[in-house]
C-alpha cells in the first residue's frame, strides 16, 4: 500500500465530505426538513423493498418512531405506503414523484460546489486530474462490487 496515496486520499475525502455535508445541511435547513427525514428518504430511495421495520433498524429508532416519521412524510406527499402483496401485515414504502424530486434536488445542492471548484483548476491541470480520478472511480466500482459479492445475505 502506498502511504502517500492513502494520506492524500484521506485529506481529499475529508475536505470533499465536509463541503458536501455543509451544502447538504444548508439544503435541509432551507427546505424545512430534519436530517432524519432526509436520511429516511435516501434510504427508501436506495432500497427496493423498504418496510417501516427495515427503516427503523437502519435509523436505530423504534418501529413506532419510524412509523410516526413515515406518517409525516406521507402527509407531505413524499412517501407512498402500500400493502406488501407477499405479507399483508407489512407496508412497502416508496418515494412519490415529489419525494424523488426532493432527493434529486438534494443531490444537486450537495454537489453544487464541484463545478465552482473545477473553475479554479487550470486548464492544463484538468486533463491529468480527470484521468487520475477516472481511474479512481473505476477502482472504487470494482471495490464496491467485490464488497457486495463478499457480503453475506441477511
Amino acid at each position: 500500500m502506498s502511504e502517500t496515496l492513502s494520506k492524500i486520499l484521506h485529506t481529499w475525502a475529508e475536505l470533499a465530505t465536509r463541503q458536501s455535508m455543509e451544502n447538504n445541511r444548508k439544503f435541509i435547513h432551507e427546505n424545512g426538513y430534519s436530517f432524519a427525514q432526509m436520511n429516511s428518504l435516501f434510504f427508501i430511495h436506495h432500497h427496493k423493498r423498504c418496510t417501516v421495520n427495515t427503516l427503523s433498524c437502519h435509523m436505530g429508532i423504534s418501529k413506532a418512531a419510524a412509523s410516526q416519521m413515515i406518517d409525516r412524510l406521507v402527509e407531505l406527499n413524499l412517501v407512498h405506503r402500500e400493502e406488501d402483496p407477499e405479507d399483508r401485515r407489512s407496508k412497502l414504502l416508496s418515494l412519490t414523484d415529489a419525494g424523488l424530486k426532493l432527493i434529486q434536488d438534494s443531490k444537486q445542492a450537495r454537489h453544487a460546489w464541484i463545478d465552482l471548484f473545477c473553475e479554479t483548476i487550470e486548464p492544463s491541470e484538468a486533463e491529468p486530474i480527470a484521468g487520475a480520478l477516472e481511474k479512481l472511480v473505476d477502482r472504487m466500482k470494482q471495490y464496491k462490487e467485490n464488497e457486495l459479492e463478499n457480503t453475506p445475505e441477511k
